[in-house]
């Protein structure tokens, strides 16, 4: 019996490991001018899987991964799962510390990580480096990808196979506990609704480490379809060039991801027949954009999604026919999961009437790490509470409102602020916007609004009035701020509590 056959189906490493024998020359992995079989990805992952059993990885370690995108992470990724033990992917761009601050919550047995990331671990901490990889994948595929298989462990389905820390839209990360279970049910459903097959192919610029990235990678793997790792977003016109020149079959982002790719480059100057779908999450996009998009990809599936880190990624999905005739909804549950959105009482709302929206199914996390308060707080009689404010129509379809931790409370009001920075987004020349409750002697909190666009474009007294000609007094910004960029998390979500507390003390500055 090979190292594959013996593998479990309950072990997310077959998705590699244990791939169709029609699949062993198709190619999986693509970056710049390198590409990977998946026979030869195979080969590498119980190569790198040996040296890191050789260096004490055991079933229940785990492991911190600190590298970029790129051959050698998901080699790493796919080796540390197969050995049955938990990886712990970390952005390779956060400060050390940050780093720090996650290697002493999550008390590994060691990371993986390459020599120019070394420093972002403490020289105090304890915890080893057990591969130091170089820059260049062929170098490491010669020290570390050639030697003999590893055997690969078996896993029961409820065993921990990612810690994923949060990006944190409150400013407090949480690793978020995914069993095998947990990334297999949500791979699956995510193959199911995109029907997604060997034919397909992704360029792909969002990070493996978020739960997003995550699933991209896994659901392509899954169906023995190409990956091509694009690591230089900063550059967005490089971007444009690499999909026309690989022209693969799907293509997704956050809504930061298209608005760049359409403000600040010639894609709409270009063909893109070839893409079949083009899918996006990590926060609601705007009607100018999905208006931009479909006139220039008419024959291109729009497909908007909703999701969780603590879903394993997606919750929700709006059918690309809907498009049109559902704007601004993330659609209905995803196989498998129950989607209710439900009242202070949990009793499940009225249609039209704004509730939580909380999940049910596979997917959904086993819970924080080392937190059992806050896991209690979100995992109640069996569903996710997502935090998020939701609405649903007389058709099921669902509406996000805002963020529960997100909303102005002004008076006696409750005002989200997705709905002013909507009315914001219409003027011409906004690049981003974000409004924000600031304290207020007289009423609690007042609205600031946080506006990005070009200097010769900003206009205060403009952006009033268009706010007075569309909402209510009460919903009118006291303050309206020109600044440089609004900061998010790496899916793209809008870090409100960095604004508030920035600007908390507007009232005192300006009187």
């Amino acid at each position: 019996m090979t190292a594959a056959e013996s593998l479990p189906p309950s072990n997310l490493a077959s998705l590699v490991l244990a791939h169709p024998p029609a699949w062993a020359e198709r190619t999986a992995l693509r970056q710049l001018e390198s590409s990977l079989t998946y026979a030869g990805l195979r080969q590498c992952v119980l190569a790198c899987a040996a040296h890191l059993s050789a260096a004490g990885v055991r079933p229940g370690s785990r492991v911190v991964l600190l590298i970029e995108n790129s051959f050698d992470y998901v080699i790493a990724l796919f080796a540390i799962l197969a050995l049955g033990a938990t990886a712990i992917p970390l952005n390779p761009d956060n400060s050390a510390a940050a780093v720090s601050a996650v290697l002493a919550d999550c008390a590994g047995l060691g990371c993986i990580l390459r020599e120019r990331t070394r420093a972002k671990v403490d020289p105090a901490s304890t915890l080893p480096c057990l591969l130091v990889l170089e820059n260049a994948f062929e170098d490491n595929r010669r020290r570390w990808y050639s030697s003999a298989a590893a055997s690969p462990e078996e896993t029961q389905p409820d065993a921990l196979a990612l810690l994923l820390y949060t990006s944190g839209t409150t400013g407090r990360p949480k690793g978020v506990m995914l069993t095998h279970a947990n990334l297999l049910a949500n791979t699956a459903s995510i193959v199911e609704y995109m029907q997604m097959t060997a034919a397909d192919s992704t360029v792909t610029v969002l990070p493996f480490f978020h739960s997003f990235g995550n699933s991209i990678l896994l659901t392509h793997l899954a169906t023995g379809a190409c990956v091509y790792i694009e690591n230089r977003f900063t550059y967005p016109a490089k971007v444009v060039e690499v999909l026309q020149q690989v022209r693969p079959t799907g293509f997704s982002g956050v809504p930061a991801t298209f608005y760049i790719l359409l403000h600040r480059t010639n894609f709409l100057q270009h063909d893109w027949g070839f893409l079949r779908y083009i899918n996006q999450a990590g926060g609601g996009m705007r009607v100018e954009t999905i208006q931009r998009l479909r006139q220039v990809m008419p024959s291109t599936s729009i497909v908007i999604m909703y999701g969780q880190t603590e879903a394993s990624a997606r919750l929700s999905y709006l059918a690309p026919e809907l498009l049109e005739t559902r704007l601004g909804s993330i659609g209905q549950a995803i196989p498998g999961v129950e989607l209710r959105v439900v009242g202070a009482g949990g009793q499940e709302t009225a249609p039209g009437e704004v509730g939580e929206l909380t999940a049910r199914g596979a997917n959904i996390m086993a819970g924080y790490w080392n937190d059992p308060a806050g896991t209690a707080e979100v995992l109640r009689n069996g569903w996710l509470h997502t935090g998020d404010m939701a609405r649903r129509d007389e058709d099921g379809f669902l509406y996000i409102v805002s963020r529960k931790s997100d909303f102005i409370k002004s008076s006696s009001y409750r005002i989200s602020p997705g709905e002013i920075e909507d009315v914001i987004a219409e003027m011409g020349g906004i690049e981003d916007v974000a409004a924000i409750g600031v304290p207020d002697t007289l009423f609690g909190e007042t609205i600031a609004v946080c506006v990005v666009c070009p200097a010769e474009r900003f206009s205060a007294e403009a952006i009033r009035a268009h706010c007075q000609s569309r909402l209510p007094l009460y919903k009118i910004p006291r303050y309206i701020l020109h600044v440089p960029e609004i900061p998010r998390t790496a899916s793209g979500k809008k870090k409100y509590y960095l604004l508030r507390e920035q600007y908390q003390g507007l009232e005192a500055s300006s009187s």
